[in-house]
């Protein structure tokens, strides 16, 4: 996911006031998923909704409003996404670490296993379209 990105800025142009806007951005953004992440392993059981909704407020606080556009609205797609993944795993059982990416899919329904996915699918597509605008403003991703 988002927490384990380091960025280099790169070169100096005009943009590169987007540049270090958008990797202030990713830092909060890895600062919440962090925080996170200390708080999923320390409850070492089902997925909870709670500790994912917490990460979903802390980061819609984030002020993107001096970055480009586009990376306004990748960020805004990501934000929706993992809404829809945390309303997408409410209901579901069996989830245990999600954010470790640990994922036990035992007891999950055919129905529940397909949301959960599609889910994740979501996310995986907002994280790697934000990853894809923020390279255009040169930010790069170890």
């Amino acid at each position: 996911m988002l927490a384990c990105v380091q960025f280099l800025i790169c070169g100096c142009s005009k943009e590169q006031n987007y540049q270090s806007e958008i990797v202030q951005v990713y830092r909060q953004i890895n600062n919440a998923y962090s925080v996170w992440q200390q708080e999923e392993k320390a409850h070492d059981g089902p997925f909870d909704s709670g500790m994912a909704t917490k990460y979903i407020n802390t980061i819609s606080g984030i002020d993107t409003s001096r970055c480009p556009p586009d990376f306004q609205e990748a960020f805004l797609a990501y934000l929706n996404a993992e809404r829809t993944r945390t309303a997408s795993l409410e209901s579901t059982r069996g989830f245990v670490n999600f954010t470790t990416s640990i994922l036990t899919l035992k007891g999950l329904n055919p129905a529940e296993y397909a949301k959960a996915k599609q889910g994740m699918a979501v996310l995986n597509n907002a994280v790697n379209n934000m990853k894809a605008v923020a390279a255009k403003y040169g930010v790069q991703f170890k």
